[in-house]
């Protein structure tokens, strides 16, 4: 007789069979306007979190020129050397420190959406899962950086030992044009590295997969429709840069909306598991 957990072990295996097949639509500009009506249900909630984002932002910038100040004015001294290392390590510190913070509209988001009532409090819940957070920000960096390396291997080297050992017969435009399609090549690896991994970071934070796991399962779900995730990508985009247009009063709502999109959107491929927000 099969357990209970077993059971659901099953079951959710089944909807992820359902979506590895592409059993799925995406539709970026429905997610659009119900991330809208989730803002406006908490506007004030939403609204507070991006302003603290946004002073967080302000102070850490004013620290990094404060410190760059006596850099600027001796660049060559010990002093400045070691001012610059500090800086470098408080900043990727700091940046690391704020993964979980910067997933509060998901998680926001995703309580509202299992009809649970949306608290202060919630936005910062990320650092409940602050391990796993992170340790999902450096695999998708990872990866990324990994695949970028191989099409270097790959293309650079055999390039460089050609265009050396023929450098007095090969035309300037015909290398020009290479090293053009490399760079294309590189930039379009990298896009679509990064959309397979797109819902790696909810996957971890809702269904609490292992982060390779996450991972993976986000580029088999994906693949079957790169260019509809893609697309709601650019829409996620373009929201947030009409919001940067828009000054401090856009980025306000902008980003919220932005990442309730994405919020949305992984309840309506993937489904929400978890009952414990």
């Amino acid at each position: 007789m099969e357990t209970l957990d077993n059971i659901a072990g099953q079951s959710a295996q089944d909807n992820l069979d359902h979506l590895f097949r592409g059993d799925y639509r995406v539709t970026p500009f429905a997610y659009a306007s119900q991330a809208w009506q989730l803002f406006r249900q908490e506007p004030g909630k939403y609204i507070g979190f991006s302003l603290i984002l946004v002073l967080i932002y302000i102070i850490f910038n004013l620290v990094n020129n404060l410190a760059v100040t006596p850099i600027e004015s001796d660049p060559a001294s010990l002093e400045a050397l070691g001012t610059g290392l500090v800086v470098i390590l408080f900043s990727m510190v700091f940046s690391i420190l704020l993964l979980p913070l910067y997933a509060g509209y998901v998680i926001a988001g995703l309580k509202q959406l299992s009809g649970k009532q949306l608290e202060f409090r919630d936005f910062f819940a990320g650092y409940r899962q602050a391990g796993p957070i992170i340790l999902n920000a450096f695999g998708v960096g990872g990866i990324l950086l990994a695949s970028i390396l191989i099409v270097g291997l790959v293309l650079g080297i055999p390039a460089l030992i050609y265009f050396v050992a023929s450098a007095h017969v090969t035309p300037r435009w015909y290398s020009e044009l290479y090293l053009l399609a490399f760079i294309v090549l590189q930039w379009g690896v990298m896009a679509y590295v990064s959309v397979l991994c797109t819902f790696s970071q909810p996957l971890v934070i809702d269904r609490r997969m292992r982060v390779w796991q996450a991972i993976k399962t986000s580029g088999k779900v994906v693949s079957r429709h790169w260019f509809s995730v893609f697309g709601l990508l650019i829409v996620i985009s373009v929201i947030s840069m009409l919001g940067v247009l828009a000054l401090v009063v856009g980025i306000l709502v902008s980003s919220p909306v932005a990442g309730l999109m994405y919020a949305v959107a992984y309840k309506d491929i993937f489904g929400i598991s978890r009952d414990d927000w």
